[in-house]
This record gives structure tokens, C-alpha cells and sequence, in this order.
């Protein structure tokens, strides 16, 4: 195993995803371990097991303020043992036993941990927080067992919506189920049990929302409900993405919208029921604070469609939603759910860039940009690809990535508190190497310096 865990060191300090998937197919080409153990990562088993209990297993400290930022290297740091005796067996025999139990036992269990020697202690421990922290993504890793012939990993996925621009190109027919479209953050709750799980639309444990989790844990039967987590103001929401939970604000409004159902009470598949059935089903929960069911309406006609669609964006929401009602729930389609909501694009320039945090920190993951005016500038984080991050860090690299273009999509163009203007919810589209110049998104005009004199 010495073998793996020195090449996922060297993954630690390397920013190109292209060179990461070279390496990482290279260690599963010849390491018969390696990719065993990267589907280990990818299972579906929660472990419930918090930063903190590995400083309490590994006696960090008995003070909540102070926490150390990495378990994995905290672990191996307390880790005094050189024995390396021991296989991809061991490891998935040590999660097994960690997976069911709890409390003290739980603790004893990961104390085990430092009975290996520092690079077992390291790994596994982040292999149990669901983060081997190297910026390789489960699709980067898919493409790196692709390329060394072998299956890629089949993870957790949500039924996604395809697009339409403008309500009258809808032509997927009627009757159909039109919902409002919130502006949140998509994620799957699931009870099982006493453990109480929500994923984010890329498959991420979202554990920045201890309100949710606590008030289902309060259920006494077990679900998983399709939704979007929703509060009072979305940026707010945002600010909770990767703090710890001892230093989090309160969120007004904070809730989680309900739009579907794959599990029911008493383990009622409903997978493949139709939509419809699946929405007569959500509103026979029981709504609390915590707990809402979407908005909709049986939609008979282009007309009725065109009214609801209006009405929401009248009412500021940030479109509709229209539900094929026969259809299955189908996870990675886009074929039976259809978002509508205003959108438009223009062509700005590449002022700035920011670099990511933590395991991206040499991965350029946001750009500033702005109009030829230079009286609209913005921030693009969203809708950057793996490649385009490649194509990114190849211009930076060759000092050509200030003054690019870029293509962007936005819902409005909003003004800010210090006058300026930006773009709302910008979406990175791609980059325009056949242009010279941004669009003019602001009629006023600079003035240069040398009028004023």
C-alpha cells in the first residue's frame, strides 16, 4: 500500500487536472489495490464520524476552538508505529467494523488508526471523511480508470432538468406539472435509521446544515426526499459552504423545499412511479419549519403555462420548473423535468483571476471580468469545466490569460451597493478566440485622465 499512498502525496502539490489523470491511471495500472481502494471512497457508507472525534482518538485537545485543519495529517502526526504489514483487505475489513458502531467503541476504533504506520493513518482517515483533499474529482478519477481500461465508478446521481430560454419554445406537450424554480441549493435528504445524510447535486456530504440534519434525525421512518435546502437570502447560504459548524451564522428562513420523492415510509420504492403519483405523494407529508413542499399546478395548455410562467417571475422567482407527467424518476437524464427562466449572454474581458483554497490552491477557479465600458465587472466561478480550468492555466502559464474573452451567461444585470453594476448568477460558456473586443454592456463613457487637464 506504501506504493499508493506516495502517489497520492505527489497529487497533493499537483494543480493540472491532465497531469493528475496521468498519474492516477499509471498507480491503477500497476497497483491492483489502487482502484479498489479509490471505490472505497466512492461507496455509498456514511461513517458519522466528525473532525472532532478524531482529536478526541487522537487526544489533539479537549477545547472546541481550537481545530486542527486536516484529520488526516493530524492522525498521521500522532502516529508512531512503522508497521506496514497489511493489505486492501485490512482496510476494507477496519471500515467494515468502523461502519457499525458508535459512541466510545466508534473513538476506540480510530485510535486503532495510529497503530499503522503514518501513511495508513493519513489515508484512511480521509478515505472515512469521504476527501482524499488531492483536487481530483470522482469525474477525474473516472477518466483516469477509463484510460487504464478499466470500469468507471458509478456514483450518486440526481435527475437534472434540460432547458428552455423562452416558455414559448416549449414543445415537450400536455398535460404536465409546472412548479416554481427556487433559488437554492440542490440536495438529496436521506434517513436511514439514526443517520441522516444530505448529498449535493455533484455528490458531496453536505454537513454545513446541522439544522436540517438534527430536525430529521427527529423522523421516525426512513425517506430520501429530492429538494433544494432554501433560505431567506442564497449568498448567506453560500458563506456555509466548507465551515465548521462551530462557526456558522444563523439563517433566516432556512428550509428544505421538497420537489420529490425516491423513498417513502416503510421503504416504499418510488423510483418508478410516475410523476404525478410521486407528486400526490409529497404533499401528504407533513410541513413544518423545516420542511415545505414546492409550489405547482397542472398545467392543461401553452396559454396556462405562459400565465404560471409569468406570474413567477412577476413574484421575483427565478423561473419554472415543467414535469412530464407519466415519467420516471431517471437519475443523469435531462429528458423528463425542463427548467424556463430569462437568460442572456454577452462577451466581456479578462481582468483578474483568483486561485482556489486548500487542495486547489494552484488552480485558478474563479475569473474577474467586465464589458467594455469598464463600468460592469463581475466575478465567474460557475461553469467552469475541468477542461476549461486546463485551457485556463495554459494561457495564465503563457501570460496571454488578462485581456481574453469569454462568453457568459446571466439572468439580470444588478446593481451593487458602492453604484457600480455586475451580472447575475454569470455562467462561464467558453472562451472567444475569434473576437476582439468585449460587448458594450453600459452606454456611459470613461473619461480619460487627460481631459481633466
Amino acid at each position: 500500500m506504501k506504493e499508493i499512498w506516495n502517489e497520492l502525496d505527489k497529487l497533493e502539490s499537483i494543480g493540472s487536472t491532465i497531469e493528475k489523470t496521468n498519474i492516477l491511471s499509471n498507480l491503477i495500472t500497476i497497483n491492483k489495490d489502487a482502484e479498489e481502494f479509490l471505490k472505497l471512497v466512492f461507496d455509498d457508507r456514511i461513517f458519522d464520524v466528525s473532525d472532532r472525534s478524531f482529536e478526541i482518538a487522537s487526544n489533539y485537545l479537549t477545547s472546541l476552538e481550537a481545530r486542527y485543519p486536516d484529520p488526516g495529517e493530524l492522525m498521521a502526526k500522532k502516529t508512531t508505529s512503522d508497521n506496514s504489514n497489511y493489505t486492501i483487505d485490512d482496510i476494507k475489513k477496519y471500515l467494515d467494523e468502523l461502519y457499525i458502531i458508535s459512541g466510545n467503541d466508534k473513538i476506540n476504533k480510530l485510535q486503532q488508526l495510529m497503530y499503522y504506520d503514518k501513511g495508513f493513518a493519513k489515508w484512511i482517515t480521509r478515505l472515512i471523511k469521504k476527501d482524499l483533499r488531492i483536487g481530483a474529482s470522482l469525474k477525474i478519477i473516472n477518466k483516469a480508470l477509463i484510460q487504464a481500461n478499466r470500469t468507471p465508478i458509478e456514483k450518486f446521481k440526481v435527475q437534472l432538468c434540460g432547458r428552455f430560454k423562452d416558455v414559448k419554445d416549449y414543445n415537450k406537450g400536455f398535460p404536465v406539472i409546472a412548479s416554481i424554480k427556487y433559488n437554492g441549493e440542490r440536495a438529496i435528504i436521506e434517513k436511514n435509521r439514526s443517520v441522516v445524510t444530505i448529498t449535493s447535486r455533484q455528490g458531496e456530504n453536505i454537513d454545513y446544515i446541522p439544522e436540517l440534519i438534527e430536525h430529521f434525525k427527529t423522523y421516525k421512518y426512513d425517506f430520501m426526499l429530492d429538494g433544494e435546502i432554501v433560505c431567506n437570502d442564497f449568498k448567506e447560504l453560500q458563506k456555509r459552504i466548507g465551515r465548521k459548524i462551530y462557526n456558522i451564522q444563523k439563517l433566516d428562513g432556512l428550509h428544505f423545499r421538497c420537489f420529490d420523492a425516491l423513498i417513502g415510509h416503510n421503504n416504499m420504492q418510488l423510483k418508478n412511479l410516475k410523476q404525478l403519483d410521486r407528486t400526490i405523494y409529497i404533499n401528504t407529508l407533513t410541513r413544518n419549519e423545516y420542511l415545505k413542499i414546492e409550489e405547482y399546478k397542472i398545467i392543461e395548455n401553452q396559454e396556462q403555462l405562459e400565465e404560471f410562467y409569468n406570474i413567477a417571475l412577476k413574484d421575483n422567482h427565478e423561473g419554472i420548473v415543467v414535469k412530464l407527467i407519466n415519467s420516471i424518476y431517471e437519475y443523469d437524464s435531462r429528458m423528463n423535468w425542463f427548467k424556463i427562466k430569462p437568460y442572456l449572454d454577452s462577451t466581456l474581458k479578462i481582468i483578474g483571476y483568483s486561485f482556489g483554497k486548500g487542495k486547489n490552491a494552484q488552480i485558478i477557479s474563479s475569473l474577474d471580468i467586465e464589458d467594455k465600458s469598464g463600468f460592469i465587472k463581475t466575478k465567474v466561478g460557475s461553469g467552469i469545466t475541468d477542461k476549461n480550468k486546463d485551457e485556463i492555466m495554459t494561457l495564465y502559464n503563457e501570460k496571454k490569460l488578462i485581456g481574453s474573452l469569454i462568453d457568459v451567461e446571466y439572468e439580470k444585470i444588478q446593481p451593487e451597493l458602492n453604484g457600480s453594476k455586475s451580472l447575475l448568477f454569470p455562467r462561464f460558456l467558453k472562451f472567444r478566440y475569434d473576437l476582439k473586443e468585449p460587448d458594450i454592456l453600459d452606454t456611459r463613457k470613461k473619461i480619460s485622465l487627460g481631459n481633466w487637464f
